[in-house]
């Protein structure tokens, strides 16, 4: 198990709770394994422990075990009979129910829509609230963290750019979760989520400072980590790549997205695709056409990748998203642009989270606010 390293100062109190918290969410460990991981005092650590007991945060494990010197270990554990959270994953249109470990206890699909509109938003709150009632009705709602597509303002949670959402600018998400659900609730871009669920559990959680995870299915979208943090700018929208326009008047997306290959590839020869996958198939085979409109495409996106790593020196590039299935041949040619400019140096790799990536930057958010919820109720409760 790697070293992290935690705070010692007062102020960075919170920070050290939350890699407690963290290390909890993967193992029970005993306070001294995590005063050791974390690189902290034995009487840090097991004060943050107490806090956490007593908020019912935290359990002993029972599990007693002898170190080998006399002595004898108490593990400790999340208590996940403290409550769940609700994803709601718009960009993929799927609804989970999570424990504080991050254990998906609930899944299910919601209807496939080509814009969301404000009925889409009553059913899934419907749907909810019919899930919450049937399956955890004994269980409190810690938090609800909602992924969408488009471009929200992270104070105020509305829309500023939604093509996907109909009458995005009369939309606030939270506000309308808020009317039904009396809990926390937090509304974030979809690819900003996948840029902490690589920050969580993928590349980005080594030791990189700054970093981008470029979306790209249908449409291109990225997420931006710099100083270890996510930034999204001062009114939400850093990162949206895929509306970059280039001398042809064109977008980003509309020149290297999974649909455009495959609009380009439908309209310039015989066979017709309508999979991904078969396309992805013909292209790691070999067949000429594909080979040329994908390597179109690489070469505008690498470019890209030039201009933005030389804007912001970054280490590491992250793809993610159906492009994937391209393959190394796909990356390699990514890879070997970049290489042109010795100046430039960054890893640029496929994303190892798959599908799950949006879903793990949810549940991550979701219990870190739920969490942060359940502490400031019992602070309340203690000192009314």
């Amino acid at each position: 198990m790697h070293t992290v390293k935690g705070e010692t100062q007062s102020i960075a109190r919170e920070i050290n709770r939350k890699l407690v918290i963290d290390l909890l969410r993967k193992h029970e460990l005993s306070c001294t394994d995590m005063a050791g991981i974390l690189n902290l005092s034995h009487t840090a650590i097991a004060k943050i422990l107490r806090e956490l007991e007593s908020y019912e945060i935290i359990v002993s494990s029972n599990k007693v075990i002898s170190n080998g010197a006399g002595r004898r270990k108490l593990n400790y554990a999340l208590n996940v009979d403290v409550g769940i959270v609700v994803v709601v994953n718009y960009a993929q249109k799927q609804l989970l129910v999570v424990d504080i470990k991050g254990n998906i206890l609930y899944r299910t699909t919601m209807e496939p829509v080509e814009k969301i509109n404000i009925s889409y938003i009553n059913e899934t709150i419907t749907l909810i609230k019919d899930v919450l009632n049937q399956r955890f009705s004994k269980s409190q709602l810690l938090s609800i963290c909602i992924a969408t597509i488009g471009m929200v303002h992270p104070e105020t949670n509305e829309f500023i750019y939604a093509l996907n959402i109909e009458d995005y600018r009369n939309i606030n998400l939270r506000k309308i979760f808020k009317e039904h659900f009396d809990t926390e609730i937090c509304v974030k871009n979809d690819i900003n989520l996948a840029l902490l669920g690589e920050k969580q559990a993928g590349y980005l959680a080594a030791n990189y400072t700054n970093g981008i995870a470029v979306y790209i299915e249908d449409s291109v979208g990225s997420g931006l980590m710099l100083n270890k943090g996510l930034y999204e700018g001062s009114r939400g929208f850093a990162g949206e790549i895929g509306l970059f326009t280039y001398e042809t008047g064109e977008r980003l997306e509309k020149l290297v997205s999974c649909k455009t290959i495959m609009q380009k590839l439908n309209q310039s020869g015989p066979k017709k695709y309508t999979d991904f996958d078969d396309v992805a198939n013909d292209y790691i085979n070999g067949n000429p056409l594909v080979e040329q409109i994908v390597n179109d495409s690489v070469v505008v996106l690498a470019k890209s990748f030039k201009n933005i790593l030389e804007l912001l020196d970054l280490d590491i590039i992250v793809l993610t998203g159906m492009i994937t299935k391209l393959g190394y041949k796909y990356l390699e040619q990514i890879r070997n642009f970049i290489a042109q400019y010795e100046y430039l140096s960054c890893e640029i790799v496929f994303s190892k989270l798959g599908n799950e990536v949006i879903n793990i930057g949810a549940i991550n958010e979701g219990i870190t606010m739920g969490i942060n919820k359940i502490i400031e109720d019992r602070k309340c409760s203690i000192s009314a």
